[in-house]
């Protein structure tokens, strides 16, 4: 509990930048906030779900062709402490055009970060999550998965988040055994040492 509890302050001042990124309107009224952490009130009722929850995984399942439970998807862009912007996908919903100013619906979040300036290191993707990408990060912990394809597709992203996703589904057992990454070559291990988002206090 110490630990926990030393560590959270940590894990709030690194999740300042872009803290809550998306909502998921469900078909039986209910609404969901996914953000880079879970928070709850004082009532432990959550006002935040981590993107790697179970609870999170109908925000980016949803597609126009298999919506799911999900009406709207509204992505959150944030300075601060402050909403700045916002775009939605709506599935469905008669006379919405999916955006609040006629920008691309839902797309625009995606489009933004490929357009954003690099730094040389691997950011995260917690907020452009897509529906394939998704179904890799989160699949079973058992045997060997394989992520391959062209070069620049984001699969070493794609095996970082899963790596996240991982110690944290699994910490107990991983926390154990540890994760192991393993890089071609020096500049490649600088270039994606950025910490995964929203790391357990789990060890690598």
């Amino acid at each position: 509990m110490e630990t926990q509890h030393t560590r959270r302050p940590a894990q709030l001042n690194a999740a300042e930048h872009g803290l809550c990124f998306g909502r998921p309107d469900l078909a039986d009224g209910e609404n969901r906030y996914v953000g880079r952490i879970s928070l709850t009130d004082d009532e432990y009722e959550p006002l935040l779900i981590d993107w790697r929850a179970p609870a999170a995984e109908a925000f980016y399942r949803a597609t126009p062709a298999d919506p799911g439970a999900v009406v709207r998807r509204r992505h959150l862009k944030t300075f601060r402490r402050q909403v700045v912007d916002f775009t939605d996908d709506a599935f469905g919903i008669a006379g919405d055009a999916g955006s609040h100013d006629g920008r691309l619906s839902g797309e625009a979040a995606l489009l933004a970060s490929l357009n954003a300036a690099r730094t040389g290191r691997m950011g995260d993707i917690v907020t452009t999550i897509q529906a394939e990408q998704d179904r890799i990060i989160r699949a079973d912990l058992r045997g060997v998965l394989v992520v391959q394809g062209g070069p620049w597709i984001g699969k070493t992203v794609v095996a970082l988040h899963r790596a996240a996703y991982l110690m944290c589904t699994h910490r107990e057992r991983l926390s154990r055994s540890g994760v192991l990454i393993v890089g071609p070559n020096p500049t490649f291990m600088r270039c994606i040492d950025t910490t995964p988002p929203g790391r357990c206090s789990s060890p690598n």
